[in-house]
């Protein structure tokens, strides 16, 4: 799921009727579910992405290191125009990768959508009071504190 489509579903659920706050506090164990599925979900997929980080990192190390295999040949991978790096030079060329960059990216972007859902649930968590300090001020307002 993008961030995007997150973020645009949390606009509109983080609306709350004032009108209808008895309506809006029984749909709090809905929007923990909602949310938390999708927090799970996510996480999930951030572990996923970071165990094959660390294996494509490890292949990259060999195959700058040691030199073409006929895994990396199909993978159409080339060495540096220097040929096989030694070990000492490995870390700048993983650096360089773009593969290795572009896998870097796509992890933090996962990121990110985790600690905007964790986020969200924060707030969700929150709208109880949030409700009830609504309610309290209605009676303020209209004198029945």
């Amino acid at each position: 799921m993008l961030l995007d489509k997150i973020l645009d579903e949390w606009d509109v659920d983080c609306n709350i009727d004032r009108n209808h706050l008895d309506l809006e506090s029984i749909k709090i164990p809905q929007l923990t579910a909602k949310y938390l599925r999708y927090y799970s979900h996510e996480k999930l997929k951030l572990e996923q992405l970071e165990i094959d980080f660390k294996e494509l990192k490890q292949q990259k190390l060999e195959f700058f290191t040691q030199g073409a295999n006929s895994e990396t040949i199909s993978k159409g991978w080339e060495l540096p125009a220097k040929g096989v790096v030694l070990n000492k030079e490995a870390p700048n060329y993983l650096d360089a990768d773009k593969e290795i960059k572009e896998t870097i990216l796509h992890i933090a972007y996962q990121k990110e959508k985790v600690e905007a859902i964790k986020t969200i649930l924060t707030s969700v968590s929150n709208r109880s009071f949030q409700i009830k300090n609504s309610i309290e001020f209605m009676r303020f307002h209209a004198g029945l504190s």
